[in-house]
């Protein structure tokens, strides 16, 4: 960002007496986006009254973790001040410059990234599909954050009701932004009141995928630093804690990276996961009871990072709701898969689903599930999985005494266990007989009834009644 001193100064007031005496200006420097202080801020204060004759005319300081800054030795005359971050550069916008004027005084100026609904105008337009849309924002690096990722891919993907013909029906919906040549992408039109599906990719690396919520009609931003393929250990360190949503701490459970087959025990509310490259790794927290929580995780060389994760007291129950006349089977499995989806994640496919209406079999659905790769309509493979060829769900008989990396895609036929996977599954069940299916691409992300020791990944498939 640059600083527009001479349009400053085409509207500053009369020249003010240059006199000895010195001022200082302070305040803090707001992210309005973030709701926090912005520590790291670049403040720089610019003199631009020509009249005054001093021996310096600019002025920089760093705000600090509270986002305090402090500049002193200002001589009498009128200022431009302004500041620069990496979050206003993400966001893709320009902060006003302001101007004062002072005089051997103490002057507080605070300043601040404009709020979210501001951020998303000027940069995505007044135009808006439906009412409320939001804007998701930010970088895609290399691990090392030095590089950016010109051509990576940011997918969201949520589900609406859609009104068509006088009747309501869920419509997947998604949006793709493109890397740019500094490592930014811009998301607009997002217009889910519930969790986001967030797929970012980039051929040679390692996808990140996880869910956010995006205010309506604000912005929200969020970084990615994708490691490479063929990395796969390193010498940093994740030492966490976990907490009840209360504070108290999460006593026992499991934390994953599933990316790179690691599983840790959570023990009197620490962990502690080592060997890691440097990149943003998504955190699988689980733990009897309570709702699994997904989080992203800054790895950086040199420096250990301690996230606290909070994990809810149990599954969020969905808000009461009146029904008219008297539900069938299929009301009775839809409103199941809306529950599961508070506190698993996975992808859906719900009736109205273009995907569901076309598909030619179960497997077919995977071609847009997060984390799954369809190879044909007998195998498909899943990230949970390592991305590799899955054993048939017969060899999961033995599963007992084989390692974690030998785990099956479990796959469920209304609630039973499907025990010749794919290929069983399909001289059992047609398309036309389907009413929705739930796709999870790691078995720690699926819900708890599904969670067997023999499982990496989960596909459960629910018929009409």
């Amino acid at each position: 960002m640059r600083f527009s001193i001479i349009l400053l100064g085409a509207i500053s007031l009369s020249a003010l007496p240059a006199q000895q005496s010195t001022s200082v200006v302070q305040g803090v420097v707001y992210d309005s986006v973030a709701r926090a202080p912005l520590a790291g801020a670049i403040v720089q204060v610019v003199l631009i009254d020509s009249a005054v004759s001093a021996p310096q005319r600019a002025f920089t300081a760093l705000s600090d973790s509270t986002g305090h800054y402090r500049i002193e030795g200002l001589p009498s005359g009128r200022f431009a001040i302004g500041f620069q971050h990496r979050a206003v550069d993400a966001l893709g916008i320009e902060v006003p410059l302001r101007a004062f004027a002072s005089s051997g005084d103490s002057v507080t100026m605070n300043l601040a990234i404009p709020e979210g609904t501001a951020v998303r105008k000027l940069v995505c337009g007044a135009e808006q599909r439906l009412e409320g849309e939001g804007m998701l924002a930010g970088y895609v690096l290399d691990g090392r954050g030095e590089n950016a990722l010109k051509g990576a891919a940011v997918k969201a993907r949520w589900v609406e009701l859609a009104l068509e013909k006088k009747n309501y029906h869920s419509v997947t919906r998604a949006v793709t932004a493109i890397v740019d040549d500094d490592g930014r992408y811009h998301a607009c039109g997002i217009t889910s009141d519930d969790a986001v599906r967030l797929e970012v990719t980039m051929a040679g690396y390692r996808p990140l995928t996880n869910t956010v919520t995006v205010e309506r009609d604000g912005t929200m931003r969020q970084d990615f630093r994708l490691v490479a393929e063929n990395i796969s250990t390193g010498s940093n360190t994740i030492s966490g804690r976990v907490l009840h949503s209360d504070g108290s701490i999460v006593a026992s459970g499991r934390v994953a990276i599933s990316a790179l087959s690691v599983d840790v025990p959570i023990d009197g509310g620490t962990f502690s996961i080592v060997g890691l490259p440097s990149g943003t790794w998504l955190v699988e927290t689980t733990s009897l009871g309570l709702e699994p929580v997904g989080t992203l995780v800054d790895v950086r060389d040199g420096v250990i990072a301690t996230p606290r994760i909070a994990m809810n007291n149990r599954a969020q129950m969905l808000d009461a709701v009146s029904v008219l006349g008297r539900p069938g089977g299929s009301d009775k499995i839809l409103k199941a898969i809306e529950a599961r989806r508070r506190y698993a994640n996975g992808t859906l496919f719900m009736p109205g689903n273009d995907w569901l209406a076309i598909a030619r079999d179960p497997a077919d659905l995977v071609r847009d599930a997060a984390g799954f790769r369809y190879i044909n309509e007998e195998k498909v493979l899943a990230s949970g999985c390592g991305f590799k060829d899955l054993p048939t769900e017969r060899q999961a008989t033995i599963a007992m005494t084989q390692k974690p990396r030998d785990r099956v895609l479990a796959i469920y036929l209304d609630g039973l266990r499907v025990v010749g996977g794919l290929p069983e599954l399909r001289t059992v069940v047609t398309m036309r007989d389907v009413l929705a299916v739930e796709a999870y691409q790691d078995v720690a992300t699926a819900p708890i009834e599904w969670r067997t020791y023999d499982a990496c990944a989960v596909l459960a498939i629910w018929t009409k009644r």
